[in-house]
């Protein structure tokens, strides 16, 4: 097993990372739009409703997100995969688990605006 291995390295720091992000945006959300943190989108900033419902819900999903990815970190060094293409794979993976919550987010808010 090689714990080197960017199919480690990567989840196992990004997939934490995912959690206190989320874990700190759904216990001090950020208030009406702001420069630093919070889920900032076209539709997420329509209205304060809006607003305040995308801060939970995507700071929910992004700690959910997180917790899997760090999950798989586990099974990241039984994985055999030469070097570029484990870091591609890793980077990949990293911009799946990062896009989900952006996605389950703005399919919550399309589905409440109806």
């Amino acid at each position: 097993m090689n714990f080197t291995d960017p199919l480690f390295l990567v989840p196992i720091i990004c997939g934490p990372v995912f959690i206190i992000a989320g874990y700190t945006m759904l216990k001090i959300p950020p208030k009406w739009p702001n420069t630093f943190y919070g889920y900032r989108t076209p539709r997420a900033m329509k209205s304060k409703e809006n607003w305040e419902f995308s801060q939970s819900y995507a700071a929910k999903e992004l700690m959910k997100s997180g917790a899997v990815f760090t999950i798989l970190a586990v099974f990241g060094p039984m994985v055999h995969v030469t070097f570029p293409m484990d870091l591609i794979l890793a980077l990949g993976l990293m911009l799946l688990f990062a896009g989900y919550p952006i996605y389950k987010t703005e399919r919550a808010l399309r589905k409440r605006e109806k």
